[in-house]
């Protein structure tokens, strides 16, 4: 089917193209989700996993950062991800960066991305998970939410900004995660700090019921994520 649009795709801007696709999903309805997991079906019975208390079909999710704002959360699911994260969201609505901020590089195979955490914010997302329902039978694999902090927010008052995000997310999902890694928020990564990074995940940790997931740069040197993962853990 990818190979059928892909033209007409690529005759857009590439936040175009994520946009008109977005739209499409959306108007698909139940009839259109069904369809979808009669295609794609389920993951093999054998893909079954269990992480830190979550039954999950099957270990390859939807990461952060496709579903900014819980828009299609029915919808992934069908596509047979054994979870689906949505965000990166904050305490307050932003724009993201100023555009273009997405850039596709075919030769590679390739998209590479600055946007910025763009999004509707976290009382808006809250308002789409809670019109969810129940969430076992509307979306029917853990559902997850990674949270950022606000870009007008300062790094002191960092665990403030994640903490509201987290009570009003956090009891309409199955997990949390603390994104402290994207290099596309100015300063953000100085919250792996060991001070920071631990009086975040403390208060997020005490203001949900849910596990709590610590996303770090990709690029720390193995003793600074060592060292950044105790402190997580130890929160």
């Amino acid at each position: 089917m990818y190979s059928l649009v892909r033209p007409a795709l690529f005759q857009l801007g590439p936040e175009t193209a994520h946009n008109t696709v977005f739209s499409m999903l959306r108007s698909v309805g139940p009839l259109g989700r069904t369809m979808a997991g009669m295609v794609y079906g389920k993951p093999d019975s054998r893909l079954k996993t269990t992480l830190a208390g979550m039954e999950l079909p099957g270990p390859v999710g939807l990461a952060a950062g496709l579903d900014k704002n819980g828009v299609l959360a029915r919808f992934w699911p069908r596509l047979g991800f054994g979870f689906v994260e949505m965000g990166t969201v904050t305490a307050h609505a932003q724009p993201g960066n100023p555009k273009p901020r997405m850039f596709r590089f075919p030769s590679d195979g390739a998209l590479v991305n600055r946007m910025g955490f763009n999004n509707e914010g976290s009382d808006v997302l809250a308002q789409r998970l809670r019109a969810l329902g129940n969430r076992k039978r509307s979306v029917g694999v853990p559902l997850g939410v990674n949270l950022g902090k606000s870009k007008i927010t300062s790094l002191e008052d960092a665990a403030e900004d994640y903490v509201t995000s987290t009570k009003r997310v956090s009891a309409d999902c199955d997990y949390l995660v603390v994104n402290v890694s994207s290099p596309n928020t100015p300063g953000l990564r100085k919250l792996q700090d060991p001070a920071f990074l631990k009086d975040i995940t403390a208060q997020v940790k005490a203001n949900s019921e849910v596990p709590v997931f610590v996303k770090l740069a990709p690029d720390l040197a193995d003793e600074g994520l060592k060292h950044a993962v105790d402190v997580a853990t130890e929160a």
